[in-house]
């Protein structure tokens, strides 16, 4: 079912990442994953998973052009239908963000973080402790974003100060 599609995408990265380590993954067997990745959409396995697919496939580099422009269409459609971002359209934006820099290395720079600035949860009516706790998890993803895209940005510098200070402090605790 579509829910339990959304964990393809981590076992795809975390095999990709065994073999970036030098750990012995078949090619056979990365193809065959990569290939049913490129056949995820969101009407079979959810926005989410079909965003963070785009990431791993950018990763790996088996990501279409074809399928990079399909995905950057729904999000300037996503612009053009909501006043307020979801909390999917948030995550999608964030990975579709990593794929771009994936693909097309500082080129993509300025897109990355133009879907980096349209991610601010706060906007969202209707906030519960659910997103609340859905937001936090993806700070790590907005980080690695802006860090990707403009390492040297005082915010980016400043957020990953605040976000290593914050996690000391749970430690502490």
């Amino acid at each position: 079912d579509k829910y339990s599609l959304q964990f393809t995408p981590y076992g795809a990265l975390t095999l990709l990442l065994c073999r970036e380590a030098g750990a012995e993954v078949p090619d056979s067997s990365l193809k065959k994953l990569f290939s049913y990745l490129n056949s995820l959409n969101e009407e079979n396995s959810g926005a989410v998973t079909e965003y963070f697919s785009a990431w791993v496939l950018a990763r790996a580099g088996e990501l279409s052009e074809a399928k990079l422009n399909k995905l950057l269409d729904k999000e300037m459609e996503w612009e053009k239908s909501q006043g307020h971002p979801s909390a999917v359209n948030h995550f999608c934006r964030l990975y579709l963000g990593l794929a771009l820099l994936e693909l097309q290395g500082n080129t993509a720079s300025e897109k990355a973080l133009q879907l980096l600035g349209k991610t601010s949860a706060k906007t969202e009516p209707g906030y519960s402790g659910y997103v609340d706790m859905f937001w936090a998890n993806g700070e790590e993803l907005e980080l690695i974003l802006g860090s990707r895209a403009a390492p040297e940005a005082e915010e980016t510098q400043t957020a990953v100060v605040r976000f290593l200070n914050r996690k000391l402090e749970d430690v502490r605790r």
